[in-house]
């Protein structure tokens, strides 16, 4: 089974750090994708910052097709009863764009991107100043990444940015597919989980030896959870915006499961 790598494909951008900035990674078998998402989310509101929480789930399994996740500023609760601004959440915007888009992974995440775009646009109207302070330094907001099968019936990844690209414009928030080929048969949006997985720095080199010898003799499943769990752990004990426990689910042609399913026991849809 072919992984289509190219748009629509692996995201090799390492994603720079935003308050709770998270870790997804992907993992390139054969014939599966394996996805794996920490718990740390941030809910913002109209003006007092963030609600960072550490039990969350950034994965959604939608109808058994397709694995969503997203990182970045992942949803919106209001703090004061006289906020207008509507909630939204970007995993929930996720389920419908899936349910509204003939199951198309391409048009899913295209109208992903749409949905949240007015989700942005709706804050922004309502507090300029406060998503200008949002933004990463090329103006993105938050990331929706889609894996599942294309049109053709090959395993493919989406990913999509949403972020304030036209300041100024009468549509200043837009969204736009990213297209980077793949390199890797693993994908993070954290550089440092990328660094802990190439195994060739300093502060790398004892997360693989430890790794070895905590790798004898398990099954070659509980090889596969165990490492991407030890990953996302490790990358926490450098990056205070990632924070266990992991989620992780996998992706054939015929099916998703959870291989590990900690914090997001209502998603699946």
């Amino acid at each position: 089974m072919k992984i289509v790598k190219a748009l629509c494909a692996v995201l090799l951008l390492l994603v720079p750090t935003t308050a709770c900035a998270t870790t997804i990674i992907i993992e390139f078998e054969k014939d599966a994708l394996i996805v794996a998402a920490d718990s740390c989310a941030e809910d913002l509101n109209l003006l007092h910052g963030e609600t960072v929480r550490y039990d969350q789930c950034k994965l959604a399994i939608l109808g058994g097709q397709f694995i969503f996740a997203s990182t970045g500023h992942e949803g919106y609760k209001r703090s004061d009863p006289k906020d207008t601004v509507v909630e939204w959440n970007s995993k929930d915007e996720a389920v419908r764009a899936y349910e509204n888009s003939e199951h198309d992974l391409v048009k899913a995440a295209d109208a992903w991107g749409a949905a949240v775009q007015q989700d942005f646009m709706a804050l922004y109207l309502a507090n300029m100043n406060r998503v200008q302070s949002l933004t990463l330094s090329d103006g993105t907001l938050l990331y929706g990444i889609f894996v599942g099968t294309n049109s053709e019936g090959k395993l493919s990844v989406c990913v999509v940015a949403v972020g304030l690209y036209a300041p100024n414009t009468l549509v200043p928030i837009t969204h736009r597919f990213i297209d980077v080929s793949a390199q890797s048969p693993l994908f993070t949006t954290n550089p440092i989980t990328r660094e802990l997985a190439d195994g060739k720095t300093d502060r790398a080199a004892p997360f693989a030896v430890a790794w070895q010898k905590e790798s004898r003799g398990l099954s070659e499943k509980k090889k596969r959870i165990r490492w991407l769990e030890d990953l996302v752990e490790e990358t926490s004990k450098y990056d205070t915006t990632v924070h266990s426990p992991t989620n992780i689910a996998k992706l054939t042609v015929q099916r998703t499961v959870w291989l590990s399913n900690q914090t997001c026991k209502q998603t699946r849809k």
